[in-house]
């Protein structure tokens, strides 16, 4: 999601990833204890190691 000043977060998950929610309550604290609790983000599944090769996800999943 791109918000006002042009910058697009994602968060990027495996398949099922355990970490998924503990990563996006993460976020979500930090962008609201730096005032910006109003920005939005996406969260994108990574299926298969091409598809990180292809977005830049630098630490595949070991599962792959």
């Amino acid at each position: 999601m791109r918000d006002a000043g042009g910058v697009d977060i994602e968060v990027l998950v495996v398949p099922d990833c355990p970490n998924e929610k503990t990563a996006v309550d993460r976020l979500r604290h930090a962008l609201t204890e730096v005032g910006l609790g109003g920005v939005g983000f996406t969260t994108r599944v990574i299926a298969d190691q091409a598809e990180a090769e292809r977005c830049g996800y630098a630490h595949a999943s070991p599962g792959w």
